[in-house]
This record gives structure tokens, C-alpha cells and sequence, in this order.
């Protein structure tokens, strides 16, 4: 409640920064006007936070280490410029439309910059397809779950097998036929190619 010859000012600010301040009385400045006003992001809100990087992109080979970077936003859509959010990254692998936890390799990393800024590198070894999710305190962000599909990676020459009569032997002027089947080093079928 205000005293006689005091008056209660407010005002809402919705995009962080610094400002100076002015409180005018008939039109001119009071004692000590412009005050320096600093305006900090507010907490953390899932959707308005962005992510982008590789490890979000629609096709990927297997073996390829992706990348992934979220910039968390407040409300307001302000970034945040502090780190300590409950950011998390998992990787499901879908089978017929349902959610398989995916065991991310030991390669994988989570960093969290302390500076609004999330990041995580991962590499996945099944070919197939996937959904990356991203929850800020079991909420997604903007657009997740994120589908990506794994391709099978590069033929591993000890893993491609061949078969058929061509590899075993024929007659003298016969056209001999064999089939070669690539696998990458993970074993992953390899469904591109050849001819």
C-alpha cells in the first residue's frame, strides 16, 4: 500500500538486457534518474528451447560421430546465459512405431558450458531408425523427438562375404554367377548399392 506522497511504479520486462531507467516527475527527471537496470533471462522453459547439429539430421551414416547443440530459452524466449538446467539427451531405437531404450555407446559425451548453452556428441552402431529425444526437466524442446534414420556405414572387407557358383568353380565358357553381401564393421547389412 502506498504512503500519502508516495506513489507504487511496476513495470514487466520480457526481453533481457540492460536498460536505463527514467522516472519523470512533471516532465523532468527526479534525483538521481536514469538508473542502470540489468534484466537476466528467467528460468528455463523446454518450449522455446532450440537444438541443432548433425545428430539431429534426417540420415546419418552409422560410425559417423554427430553432434548436437541446444540453446536453452526462458518464457520469453530470452536466451539463457547461465548452465544447470536438467537438460537431457537420450537415443531410442523404433521398432514398428515403439520407443527401445538404445544403449549409446562409451563414445558419447554430454556437456553442459555453463553458459545456456547444451551440447552431446554420441555415436550409434545399429542401422535403423531412431528418435533423439530432448527434455528439459521431462519436457520436450521445440520439435522433439527428432527422427533420424542410421544408414549401415562403409563395407568392412572381413565382414562382406561372397557366394554363389562364380566363387566355386564351372565349366570352361560357362558365365559364372556370385553375389557379394557387405556388412560394416558393426555388422549392419548394407541395403545401398551395387548392382
Amino acid at each position: 500500500a502506498a504512503v500519502p506522497g508516495q506513489l507504487i511504479a511496476r513495470y514487466l520486462s520480457t526481453i533481457a538486457g540492460d536498460y536505463k531507467l527514467s522516472v519523470l516527475v512533471n516532465g523532468e527527471g527526479i534525483k538521481g534518474n536514469r538508473f542502470d537496470v540489468i534484466n537476466r533471462p528467467g528460468v528455463i522453459k523446454a518450449f522455446h528451447c532450440e537444438a541443432v547439429g548433425s545428430g539431429l539430421s534426417a540420415d546419418v551414416l552409422v560410425d559417423d560421430r554427430v553432434r548436437l547443440e541446444m540453446q536453452a530459452r526462458d518464457v520469453y524466449g530470452n536466451m539463457r546465459t547461465t548452465g544447470g538446467d536438467a537438460v537431457v539427451v537420450q537415443v531410442f531405437k523404433y521398432i514398428s512405431n515403439v520407443a527401445t531404450p538404445y544403449l549409446i555407446p562409451y563414445e558419447s559425451e554430454f556437456s553442459d558450458d555453463l553458459n545456456g548453452k547444451y551440447s552431446a556428441d554420441y555415436l550409434v552402431t545399429q542401422s535403423g531408425e531412431f528418435r533423439v529425444y530432448v527434455t528439459v526437466n521431462d519436457n520436450h524442446i521445440r520439435s522433439s523427438p527428432f527422427p533420424v534414420r542410421f544408414h549401415a556405414g562403409l563395407p568392412f572387407p572381413t565382414l562382406t562375404t561372397a557366394q554363389g557358383e562364380g566363387v566355386e568353380g564351372g565349366l570352361k565358357g560357362e558365365t559364372l554367377n556370385f553375389v557379394v553381401s557387405s556388412r560394416d564393421k558393426y555388422s549392419n547389412k548394407i541395403t545401398q548399392g551395387g548392382s
